[in-house]
């Protein structure tokens, strides 16, 4: 399996051992849908963390955003300009870095990020696919508790 395929798999597998942190959020516009998702960094497999510039610890996550052309019997991801923020309860906002990590024509953004233990956290994503008018930008926001494992 090649790394991003081998990436996405494992943050998958990561994601549904990993509980409500792991639940994927997702919006649609138009032929576009923006898909985001969280999990521990020390969930994932330790040699796809190494590979992938991730380090794992109990109080640092990963973030893992796609934007796909929705379009006959599969969906395919596409480059866009994507930042992510987060905020907790007591208004302090971060941004968290994405990197765009691309092989053979498949495409996410990958970014890591502190948190405490039981923080509640407000993500907001936006992406703008490549191609697409600035009035067609995708935007998502949702909350979640993070968890140490």
């Amino acid at each position: 399996m090649r790394p991003l395929p081998r990436l996405i798999a494992a943050l998958a597998l990561a994601a549904c051992a990993a509980s409500s942190q792991a639940q994927v959020h997702k919006t649609r516009q138009g032929d576009h849908l923006l898909r985001s998702s969280t999990v521990a960094s020390n969930r994932i497999d330790p040699a796809t963390a190494a590979q992938h510039g991730i380090e794992p610890a109990a109080s640092r996550a990963v973030l893992n955003v796609l934007v796909l052309r929705r379009g006959g019997a599969a969906d395919t991801p596409v480059a866009a300009a994507v930042t992510a923020s987060m905020q907790n309860l007591a208004g302090v906002r971060r941004d968290i870095s994405l990197r765009e990590v691309n092989e053979n024509g498949r495409v996410s953004y990958v970014g890591s990020y502190d948190f405490l233990p039981r923080e509640v956290i407000d993500f907001e994503i936006t992406a703008l696919p490549d191609g697409a008018p600035p009035g067609s930008m995708l935007k998502l926001s949702y909350r979640e508790r993070m968890w140490r494992y």
